[in-house]
C-alpha cells in the first residue's frame, strides 16, 4: 500500500524505490530521473527513470500538487481529470494511497 508523504506543497507518491534506478544515459539529461506533467502544466507531475536490471523506463514517483488533490478520510482524492486517474491507476496496481 502507497504511503503519501506531504512536503510543503507536495504530496509525495514512492512507487519504485530510488535504489533500483540508474543514471540516465540520455544526451541533455542528468541525474536518474525524468519528470513529466500529470494534468496543469507546473503543477503535479511523476519522475520515471530506467530500471538498474532490465535498463526499461519505470515510474518511480508521484508528487501531487496539494491544491490537484484532497484529503478524504485518510486517502488522497484527485481534484483534476489526469490526477484523477493517475491516483486510480496506482490504487489499481497497488492498494489504496494512504496520507
Amino acid at each position: 500500500m502507497p504511503i503519501a508523504r506531504k512536503i510543503v506543497n507536495y504530496y509525495h507518491v514512492v512507487i519504485v524505490p530510488s535504489k533500483r534506478f540508474r543514471k540516465i544515459a540520455v544526451p541533455g539529461e542528468t541525474g536518474k530521473y525524468r519528470k513529466h506533467d500529470v494534468g496543469r502544466k507546473g503543477h503535479s507531475y511523476r519522475l520515471a527513470g530506467v530500471l538498474n536490471r532490465s535498463r526499461r523506463w519505470a515510474t518511480h514517483s508521484f508528487h501531487f500538487h496539494t491544491s490537484d488533490v484532497k484529503v478524504i478520510k485518510g486517502r488522497l482524492v484527485g481534484k483534476v481529470g489526469a490526477v484523477s486517474r493517475a491516483i486510480r491507476s496506482i490504487e489499481r496496481r497497488q492498494g489504496k494511497i494512504k496520507v
